[in-house]
């Protein structure tokens, strides 16, 4: 629920960027799998499609924290990040009635701000990425991702993500 920059309008093929989650989240949805959507607060008052979608689906998705905006958070201030990761996570809560438990910080590894304070008076984890996860490594080696970060909704992922799925839907 961010606002789309242009480098990710380029990957969506005419789509907006809900009609591409919406595309994603039926395979998802199709193969019974669970997903964790880190959410932007920010996005939230604008994105009404999308808050109706999620909270009339919420049994499917653990709602966890992405940030209040999408900023690199590696370089702000202590006191700027504890106001910002608290009034998202209040926002987030409010809006979907889950309790937030981890922070997915934006920019992945590069924009990791490593806060175990900030954190845990905070009430949550971070999840810290120690490299790229993106769909077509988990296609190639699902066994050694517990997760993928899908992040930009463009068809091959999608279409990278229904083959995985299918394949751990056919095992089980």
């Amino acid at each position: 629920m961010a606002t789309t920059t242009k480098p990710q309008r380029a990957d969506l093929d005419g789509r907006t960027l809900f009609e591409a989650f919406l595309e994603a989240d039926a395979v998802f949805e199709k193969y019974q799998y669970p997903c964790t959507l880190a959410v932007l607060a920010e996005g939230i008052p604008h994105e009404p499609e999308w808050v109706e979608h999620i909270r009339k689906n919420i049994y499917r998705y653990n709602i966890e924290l992405h940030g209040l905006t999408h900023k690199n958070y590696a370089d702000v201030p202590y006191k700027e990040f504890m106001h910002e990761l608290r009034s998202a996570i209040e926002i987030i809560e409010t809006t979907f009635g889950q309790k937030i438990t981890m922070w997915y910080p934006p920019w992945g590894r590069k924009g990791q701000r490593i806060s175990g304070v900030g954190c845990t008076r905070l009430g949550i984890a971070q999840f810290v990425q120690v490299g790229k996860v993106d769909a077509k490594l988990w296609l190639k080696e699902p066994e050694k991702y517990p997760h993928v970060n899908f992040h930009y909704w463009n068809r091959d992922q999608v279409k990278h993500v229904e083959e995985i799925l299918k394949r751990i839907h056919e095992s089980n």
